[in-house]
């Protein structure tokens, strides 16, 4: 988020997981980054609240979970081009916050818990989407306002979690 501006992808049509939607940057967490000292191997990341391995301070609102920094991290690089510590030592990214995560219902035949950040940024930061075995094809920065006239079009692929992301962001309930 920056002013406003959220950053927003659209994974590439060759993914087998919701190919082609749009989406909040995600990151599958890798098995040794369920291991790494920042999780419990469940979903559940343990970071101290303050300081993971990698030095990215994220700051939580559910006690001392931080998801899984490691990942977040590894997927910035790879599929958007960005080194999140960099933009962090720079002042680029101004805070983390470890929103918490969801599960997928039951009946959902790709079971995912989703560990969601609110990423703030005191200004844009350039972007190289699709590069390399990276999963998305398009990224960039639009306000709340614009991604719902977008959906509300037909122009944006959500998944039902993150529609319901935007539009409790549009509400301020995220605060």
């Amino acid at each position: 988020q920056n002013n406003g501006s959220l950053l927003i992808t659209k994974r590439k049509g060759d993914q087998k997981f919701l190919p082609g939607y749009d989406a909040f940057p995600w990151a599958k967490v890798n098995r040794e980054e369920k291991g790494n000292g920042m999780g419990d191997g469940m979903g559940n990341g343990m970071g101290n609240g303050n300081n993971t391995s990698s030095n990215l301070k994220i700051e939580t609102y559910s006690g001392n979970e931080t998801g899984f920094p490691a990942a977040l991290v590894r997927f910035v690089k790879e599929a958007l081009g960005a080194d999140m510590l960099e933009l962090q030592e720079s002042g680029v990214i101004d805070s983390i916050h470890y929103m918490g995560n969801n599960i997928t219902p039951g009946f959902d035949v790709n079971r995912l818990r989703t560990h969601y950040y609110l990423i703030e940024c005191t200004s844009e930061f350039s972007l190289s989407p699709g590069e390399n075995d990276s999963p998305i094809s398009i990224a960039g920065w639009k306000t709340t306002e614009a991604l719902i006239e977008h959906f509300k079009k037909g122009d944006l692929l959500l998944s039902p979690a993150m529609n319901r992301l935007l539009f409790a962001m549009a509400e301020n309930r995220l605060n």
